[in-house]
């Protein structure tokens, strides 16, 4: 196993281009009122505007669309949208660095806030065109999105122009998962003893990248690890077959060798890269805690994003996180040896053989800026 971790690293990511220059996050343990604990990923930290799961997302997606000589990106995304802020934020900023300008275009659905703020309002700050549509029109995503960019094609000379589905849905974008799980399982700052601790990573999901991405990382290494995805944008059937969707799109670049260098490796000596989407991810969808519309608050919502915020100096928000947050919790009981802490720290005291973690997806100070002006009661 320990072998498969280190081939995935020389095969797939260290000849690689990436838009965070390491792949570090932030672990915290977490007491939570039952007496339990499990474990916070603190993704939310690694990038000041764009944390979280957008930032893995594009870790390998946007050094990809600059090797390619992209002049526009098109994409779309709600309202509130944290895709739609990140990708114009994170290519802005990619630009200044490598000092090539990529134009972004965006299609929101929805019209147009007397007064932006949230995502919103960064994405406005970034982007170079935002075009708000209708809902029919958001219906066919695909066709709108192939539509605009043919459009761009014509309105500039000498353009090269790229389309990033809703929510980064695509192989790429699961790169960079991978590569936190690799981290993970490698670093002394990752998870304690990884290869005997059946690690349960919960994640909030909307698309289901995020999870997906997570379980192909861990059906690649051979680690005793399993992906808790909490739907939130849809329900089972749906997030079963973007499971289908991207483990196969992701096995057919596998299978061309679009991921894979060859490093010189036997099979016997862990040189063996195959995910083959027909076996079942170690990944399970659940609901949240207390199911709700997508998008809609409940009672006691934001009152537990407060309480959570004071007791434990985290920031979570009602519509994403929090769902993770609970879940977690919830799990966390169920389990009979729970997590356990020495004055060592992490790293010394980690006892459990089976334990919980959750992966903090980000987003939620701007998240809560959206929902503070959707429900000003609520705040």
């Amino acid at each position: 196993m320990a072998r498969t971790v280190a081939y995935v690293h020389q095969a797939m990511l260290q000849h690689r281009v990436w838009l965070l220059r390491d792949p570090f996050t932030r672990i915290k343990l977490i007491d939570t009122v039952q007496r339990n604990s499990f474990l916070l990923i603190q993704d939310d930290t690694i990038h000041n505007l764009y944390g979280g799961n957008k930032a893995r997302k594009l870790d390998a997606l946007i050094p990809d669309l600059l090797s390619r000589d992209v002049t526009d990106v098109v994409t779309c995304g709600g309202l509130q949208s944290a895709h739609t802020s990140a990708v114009s934020a994170a290519l802005n900023e990619a630009s200044v660095l490598y000092g090539r300008h990529v134009r972004v275009h965006l299609l929101v659905r929805g019209e147009r806030p007397a007064f932006p703020t949230g995502h919103h309002l960064m994405a406005l700050m970034h982007a170079e065109t935002v075009t708000y549509v209708n809902r029919s029109r958001y219906a066919n995503r695909q066709a709108m999105l192939t539509e605009e960019a043919q459009l761009l094609s014509k309105r500039y000379f000498n353009s090269k122009v790229a389309v990033i589905e809703e929510g980064a849905q695509g192989p790429l974008a699961m790169l960079g998962f991978i590569r936190l799980v690799h981290w993970l399982a490698s670093s002394s700052k990752g998870l304690p003893d990884p290869l005997h601790t059946a690690y349960h990573i919960v994640v909030d999901s909307g698309t289901g990248t995020s999870a997906v991405g997570l379980a192909l990382g861990v059906r690649l290494m051979g680690l005793p690890w399993h992906i808790v995805g909490v739907m939130l944008a849809g329900n089972e059937e749906y997030y079963a077959s973007q499971s289908c969707r991207l483990s196969s799109l992701f096995d057919l670049e596998l299978s061309s060798g679009a991921f894979v260098q060859d490093v010189g490796l036997e099979e016997s000596a862990g040189g063996n890269i195959s995910t083959d989407s027909s076996v079942g991810l170690p990944l399970t969808w659940v609901n949240r805690e207390r199911t709700r519309k997508f998008g809609n608050l409940l009672p006691g919502d934001v009152e537990a994003c407060k309480e959570i915020a004071r007791k434990h100096g985290v920031l979570v928000d009602p519509i994403w996180t929090l769902s993770a947050w609970e879940v977690s919790e919830m799990l966390s009981a169920e389990i009979s040896e729970g997590p356990e802490m020495s004055p060592g720290g992490i790293e010394a005291g980690f006892k459990a053989k089976k334990a919980i973690v959750m992966l903090h997806t980000g987003g939620a100070a701007l998240a809560l800026q959206g929902l503070g002006q959707r429900f000003p009661d609520a705040f």
